[in-house]
């Protein structure tokens, strides 16, 4: 098929013309052609050449009319802000194929945030270390703070208001910082240890300490091991809870 031929083609949209430009390498690199192709469908730019995939014009068409054509954008074009943001306008999830450069970069970080909190987990350490960007996130799924920094996560002011927010915030503070909030609250609240992590139940130093405090944290304890040992009869298959497999 011609040039001429797969322009008349891809305008009319007959049904074969995708089918033929894959099949044709010299069309496969021709500017002209391939503008027309990804206008019809921007997810065409993977079959494109290294060179039209450097095409600001071509690429930037691509990025908007779906953000997952991102990936397949030149290094160059991936650190470029006007390509990127107008990637993570349409998904956010694609932040990952971005460059380290514009992960770093606050309002594309942000934008990407703002359509998809999952992209939270690309950003830069240094916008994982940012309070406001940290809170966004944790409004929206309390989980996505295990990828906050450790400096985040081992403040008491940040993760007290994150705890307000969600209480199972509380499994992703530092270690220390969690055990610190469980003995200010377990007097009056033993249901705090629901939202511990499995580390922390399993300190029984840890746990010894809490039941001097209040005798209650038994109950909470107690469910915790029962579902453990069922979880363990589960994986070996046995019903006998003192197996040798099970322990």
């Amino acid at each position: 098929m011609s040039k001429e031929e797969m322009i008349q083609a891809i305008k009319t949209n007959c049904d074969i013309w995708k089918d033929e430009l894959i099949k044709n390498n010299v069309l496969l690199n021709d500017d002209d052609v391939m503008t027309i192709a990804i206008t019809e469908d921007a997810e065409l730019l993977r079959y494109a050449s290294d060179e039209l995939k450097n095409n600001y014009d071509i690429v930037k068409k691509a990025v908007k009319e779906c953000g997952y054509n991102l990936e397949y954008a030149s290094d160059e074009l991936k650190n470029n802000y006007d390509i990127v943001m107008d990637a993570v306008i349409k998904n956010g999830w694609v932040l990952e194929y971005a460059s380290d450069e514009l992960k770093n970069n606050y309002d594309i970080g942000m934008m990407a945030i703002a359509n998809e909190e999952q992209a939270f987990k690309y950003v830069s350490d240094r916008l994982k270390n940012n309070t406001y960007i940290v809170m966004s996130v944790v409004v929206r799924d309390a989980r996505l703070l295990r990828y906050a920094s450790e400096k985040i996560r081992s403040s008491k002011e940040f993760m007290l208001e994150c705890f307000k927010i969600n209480n199972y915030s509380l499994q992703y503070a530092n270690y220390d910082l969690q055990k610190e909030i469980i003995l200010d609250v377990i007097q009056n609240d033993i249901d705090v240890l629901n939202c511990a992590s499995d580390e922390i139940l399993k300190d029984k130093e840890f746990i010894l300490q809490l039941l001097r405090i209040n005798w209650n944290v038994m109950l909470i304890i107690a469910d915790h091991y029962f579902e453990h040992e069922l979880r363990k009869a589960y994986r070996c298959g046995s019903t006998n809870y003192g197996c040798d497999c099970c322990g």
